[in-house]
């Protein structure tokens, strides 16, 4: 950059140029310098856009090309890689079983209804009894009642133990789906956390690559400057060598083209002048046609507004 700067100041701009650089000269010009100082392309460059701004874009280019190197290329690939990896890992997204624990759940419903039907029915006998006792009075039935209670008791307190026993387990299911869930629902709260971070990194790289391009092409241009600038004069003296030549061959043509034109025109107007009322003239058909116009008239002036 430095090289191409040096070289940008030993090119002069052509004094044909110079007249449309004045209003460009910097403002830090001293007073007492002369007006025909011969400018050079630097100076009409930071003129424009200050040598400041352009050293300031050459250090941006050189940190962003230093900090996007292969490396940091790699390992933003694998954060990406690496999440994208969690957020499509199936067995955190699904739990694996929960229909068969749904079905055993149930399943234990339907045992719960079936106990708790007979537990009603035993104590509806138990009233039933009570019931029949009181009505007969007959003490030597509580003998036998008494242990037909003792028994009925007994398969309540094993129906009331299973009770007991699938409320634990339902309990214990509800436990294990909630931790499950728990689980999960902080992995997916992290996944996405992490995808966030990795999404305003990723803007952030975006942005910043996209002022490091602006600033490589700008150097780019400042490399390419000094051919440009040749070969834009070059341009220039060629168009203008072509258009004085072409407007001069063509003016010369149109001239020689018109008179052609002209003498056809005026033969043919004189003879049709002579010939046409005359009986012949049917015998002669197309003799009214006239021959069109070609390039009877000079270009017009083009490549004017070329440096001189």
């Amino acid at each position: 950059f430095n090289c191409d700067l040096a070289t940008l100041a030993k090119i002069p701009i052509l004094p044909a140029l110079q007249a449309q650089t004045d209003s460009y000269v910097s403002i830090d010009q001293p007073s007492g310098s002369q007006s025909d100082e011969v400018q050079s392309l630097l100076r009409w460059i930071s003129a424009q856009d200050s040598q400041r701004n352009l050293q300031h874009a050459a250090e941006n280019c050189l940190k962003g090309l230093h900090f996007f190197n292969e490396q940091m290329i790699e390992d933003l690939k694998n954060e990406i890689n690496f999440a994208i990896d969690a957020a499509s890992r199936t067995e955190l997204k699904e739990i694996k079983g929960l229909g068969e624990r749904l079905f055993s759940l149930e399943g234990l419903k339907a045992d719960v209804k079936k106990v708790l039907q007979d537990q009603c029915e035993l104590a509806q006998g138990f009233l039933q009894n009570q019931t029949r006792a009181n009505n007969l009075g007959d003490p030597s039935i509580l003998p036998d009642l008494c242990a037909s209670h003792r028994r009925q008791l007994v398969v309540m307190m094993e129906n009331h133990s299973k009770l007991r026993d699938i409320r634990r387990r339902v309990t214990k299911a509800k436990e294990e789906l909630s931790f499950n869930l728990h689980h999960r629902l902080k992995f997916i709260r992290l996944t996405e956390m992490r995808l966030i971070d990795l999404e305003r990194k990723l803007v952030l790289y975006f942005e910043s690559l996209k002022r490091l391009k602006r600033h490589q092409e700008l150097l780019e241009q400042i490399h390419m400057t000094p051919q440009m600038y040749m070969n834009a004069v070059v341009e220039v003296v060629r168009r203008r060598r072509f258009s004085e030549a072409f407007l001069v061959w063509a003016g010369n043509l149109a001239c020689h083209l018109y008179q052609v034109h002209n003498e056809e025109m005026n033969r043919r107007r004189e003879f049709q002048a002579k010939f046409e009322g005359h009986f012949l003239n049917d015998l002669f058909p197309g003799l009214e046609d006239t021959p069109p116009p070609f390039a009877t008239q000079a270009p017009t002036v083009f490549d004017s507004e070329l440096p001189k």
